[in-house]
């Protein structure tokens, strides 16, 4: 129901791939008004909303056969994809809270987009104390690759190269 071959889910992985790399295009403006932070976070929702389709047929192709390269490839592919989402938009917590949270709570009544938002915005305004600068966020944001490794690893040794004997 997610994709109709292997073919046509590379294609909107291709695709996602792009839009991520362009949600960039935002970062500076969410001070703009309610109307840009609404742009943003729905663009950010409807990323988010694509990436769990990906990521969930590639993670049950994968699953069908933990031996076969491709799907396991494709899981690769799908998770590599969530670290790059998280990387390119690693500024977005550091940026909204440079601005005043008056601004951010206003915003929230203005704008009708922004109150599926309003657990996130006040999740954000909650963290600051524990949110680092855009830099550093993304830095911990790509080490999302290796954070995903060993469970990769161990997940692949254990079901798929380890002969069962019992089996």
């Amino acid at each position: 129901d997610l994709y109709t071959s292997d073919q046509a889910w590379a294609k909107a992985k291709a695709a996602l791939g792009k839009k991520v790399a362009a949600f960039e295009r935002n970062k500076g403006h969410l001070g703009e008004g309610p109307k840009a932070l609404a742009d943003a976070l729905s663009e950010l929702g409807a990323l988010q909303n694509e990436l769990q389709r990906i990521a969930v047929y590639a993670h049950a192709r994968s699953d069908e056969n933990t031996r076969l390269a491709a799907p396991r490839a494709m899981r690769a592919e799908a998770d590599s994809l969530s670290v790059q989402l998280d990387t390119v938009t690693a500024w977005l917590r550091p940026e909204l809270l440079t601005l005043p949270e008056a601004t951010i709570r206003t915003a929230l009544t203005q704008e009708k987009r922004l109150r599926e938002w309003a657990f996130y915005l006040q999740d954000v305004l909650r963290w600051k104390p524990h949110t680092l600068a855009a830099e550093e966020e993304r830095i911990v944001a790509m080490a999302g690759e290796l954070s995903i490794a060993p469970s990769t690893v161990n997940g692949e040794l254990k079901d798929a190269d380890l002969h069962n004997p019992a089996l």
